[in-house]
């Protein structure tokens, strides 16, 4: 499982009074699964260039709180794993994690003229339905295939997206509340951004590729320029700038790629080549366990 945001006090309903840690695991199709196999086919070299999804290729992901039901009543009967969070440090027990968010993304040609990706977010809600199947508990957040930067800079709804107003639990969306992001996400982000921006891995063998600070623009009177940077819609595929490889909004292969060059993997001799332009080695963007984490 992956450590994601933990959600800050109140983010989950008035009853929350303790910061809570979340964890999800990610699954793909078999066109998903095919692509992630390419790009791991030698584990000592990951080849980004590989990351090219086809059509329809999808991407599930369960995302789990460990929040009790004391806190987040809503979550009672949702489905419930005893989690192997503490295995890397030996120490502690399995807590139940119960489940939150759910969250798909699609590859669909019909977005192409704004990201070559559909984001869907699902919640968990408890007064949704009388069965006792959690699956039919889960309310749709909303649909988003762009993040709409012209509009979400006017304070205004954002047109490349659809949110579910008829949710139960009205719980935090993205920047500025206009945008699609689960109730697990930041607030100061969105999904097409926050998969758009930080699923890329460097040209230049790195032992460390991390994306560096300052974005998603803080709450706090945000540059014009700060805000076209996370904000703008990012073609699938398509790397940031002549120093980066995109991995196709794929956040898992970003996080398994930098782990491995951690742990002593190297990306492919001949990324090398490419030409690497002097002040720009980074992306103005921040890593993705900081935007986890980020104290707003």
């Amino acid at each position: 499982m992956t450590g994601e945001r933990p959600s800050r006090v109140g983010e989950l309903g008035p009853s929350q009074t303790s910061e809570h840690d979340n964890w999800a695991v990610g699954f793909y199709n078999a066109r998903g699964g095919y692509t992630i196999g390419q790009v791991w086919k030698d584990p000592m070299h990951p080849d980004p260039r590989k990351a090219v999804f086809p059509s329809n290729t999808v991407s599930c992901k369960l995302l789990f709180t460990t929040a009790p039901v004391t806190e987040v009543p809503y979550l009672d009967g949702s489905l419930e794993w005893q989690g192997d969070i503490n295995h890397a440090s030996g120490t502690g027990p399995r807590p139940t994690l119960r489940l939150l968010q759910f969250d798909v993304a699609v590859k669909d040609a019909r977005a192409n003229s704004t990201t070559g990706w559909v984001f869907g977010t699902f919640q968990y809600e408890k007064a949704a339905s009388t069965s006792p199947n959690w699956w039919e508990h889960m309310v749709p957040v909303g649909l988003m295939w762009g993040s709409d930067v012209t509009r979400l800079k006017a304070n205004q709804q954002t047109r490349q997206e659809w949110i579910n107003t008829a949710r139960g639990q009205k719980l935090h969306l993205g920047r500025k509340n206009l945008v699609l992001n689960g109730p697990i996400d930041n607030p100061l982000g969105s999904c097409t951004s926050c998969h758009g921006v930080f699923a890329q891995v460097p040209r230049v063998n790195n032992p460390n590729p991390r994306l560096p600070s300052k974005t998603p623009p803080r709450a706090n009177n945000p540059t014009s320029a700060s805000m076209d940077r996370y904000f703008t819609n990012i073609k699938a595929a398509t790397p940031l700038s002549a120093d980066w490889i995109s991995l196709d909004y794929s956040l898992q292969l970003q996080l398994g790629i930098s782990r491995a060059l951690d742990s002593g993997a190297t990306l492919p001799p001949n990324l090398n080549a490419a030409p690497h332009a002097a002040g720009h080695s980074r992306p103005p963007v921040t890593h993705l366990d900081e935007v986890r984490r980020d104290p707003e």
